[in-house]
């Protein structure tokens, strides 16, 4: 019974995250639901999976399951994601397509200040960085 609950629970934080990503009509693939699930609950993960399979959507929606999961909607508090890329054009590409989302883009590099892009609606955090940056929150 315990693991319906948390499943209905992780269904509910995942729709939720694709609403409010304005995306209700996508869904996630199967790989992506299970790499989801492992941080949802608690586990470590490591995802492989080939170019242009969505891997950045993974961790798109992890701030607002997070949000869903620990009761933050609507609480002025929100979740946030850090995301360790070695490869800064694809950091930069990131930043750039969700400019116009609902999440606050903080990103780090060691030869960059930080930049902060923000929408007026944003309730969560994304925070991308390179392995060789030295971050300080």
């Amino acid at each position: 019974m315990a693991e319906s609950f948390i499943q209905a629970s992780f269904d509910s934080a995942v729709a939720y995250s694709l609403a409010t990503l304005a995306s209700p009509h996508l869904t996630l693939k199967e790989e992506q639901l299970q790499a989801v699930m492992a941080v949802y609950e608690g586990k470590d993960v490591f995802v492989r999976l080939p170019t242009g399979f969505g891997k950045s959507l993974c961790y798109q929606v992890l701030p607002f399951v997070f949000d869903h999961k620990l009761g933050l909607i609507g609480s002025g508090s929100s979740s946030a994601v850090l995301v360790i890329s070695p490869l800064l054009s694809l950091m930069v590409d990131q930043v750039q397509s969700l400019r116009s989302g609902k999440c606050i883009i903080a990103t780090y590099h060691a030869r960059w200040r930080l930049l902060v892009k923000t929408s007026s609606q944003a309730r969560s955090r994304l925070y991308f960085s390179t392995p060789f940056s030295n971050i300080y929150c």
